[in-house]
């Protein structure tokens, strides 16, 4: 098949998974792993496929279709090295085409041999947030990723990218609606408890989660999940003082006299 009738068919190949990855949009996980997936349908060569997102140089993320790509990934985040974070971080597709005769980052090379990938090819992305990753496609057979593959390969990521970025931006508003149905459910469970109003029972919320250094959205789910009695902040006992100036503890002081 000529290259640009085999571009045309991917072009509607990837219209065609968009419907796909929408189903995982709440989700950048799942999302990873149907990217993953639909990549080994559609670049040529590439039998097992992963994708990952890089933070200051460590994997934050992985999603994968199958095994063999997941240890792939795990191996790179151990070791501290590889192609996938070597193409995250500093940029360019890496293509191993013998993993017998690459000698970069030996100690992941020679894992990766032991768990049986004899290639491999690393596209990077921009994830946004100051984050990259990439789409990691390897091979239980040598001499595979062609000119061909690389071209697809790096048209596919590059399409993938940009629904990979809508998800994370789906999956945060998602999260900050739930986080806020969440405070709000607690917010009414306080005030029906305690006879407050929603400025009062918002307030105590935010109290606890400052004086217990945990997000606001977790305490809410706590009041919820427990009670809002717990919600009540912990009474501090009043302390008195003796004709010396001494702190006393009030019923001592009443047992004192």
């Amino acid at each position: 098949m000529a290259m640009s009738e085999y571009v045309s068919n991917l072009s509607e190949d990837l219209a065609a998974i968009a419907g796909e990855l929408s189903t995982a949009r709440h989700d950048t996980v799942l999302l990873a792993a149907a990217i993953s997936k639909a990549a080994t349908r559609l670049v040529p060569a590439a039998e097992y496929v992963s994708v990952v997102v890089v933070t200051n140089g460590t994997i934050e993320l992985t999603g994968a279709a199958d095994d063999l790509a997941e240890t792939c990934d795990s191996l790179q985040s151990d070791l501290g090295e590889g192609p996938s974070l070597h193409a995250s971080v500093h940029g360019g597709t890496v293509v191993i085409n013998d993993v017998s005769r690459e000698k970069r980052w030996p100690r992941f090379i020679q894992a990766a041999a032991e768990v049986g990938v004899r290639a491999m090819m690393c596209v990077p992305f921009d994830a946004g947030e100051n984050k990259s990753g990439s789409v990691n496609m390897y091979s239980s057979s040598a001499g595979v990723f062609t000119g061909q593959s690389r071209e697809v390969g790096e048209l596919f990521t590059a399409h993938a990218a940009v629904a990979f970025t809508a998800g994370r931006e789906n999956e945060q508003l998602h999260q900050a609606v739930q986080g806020r149905d969440v405070i709000g459910q607690a917010k009414g469970m306080i005030m029906e408890r305690f006879s407050v109003d929603a400025d009062h029972a918002f307030g105590l919320l935010r109290k606890l989660s400052q004086d217990s250094n945990v997000k606001l959205s977790q305490i809410a789910q706590r009041v919820i999940e427990t009670g809002a009695d717990n919600a009540a902040p912990t009474p501090v006992p009043r302390r008195t003082s003796d004709s010396n100036g001494n702190n006393m503890d009030p019923d001592v002081h009443r047992q004192a006299g």
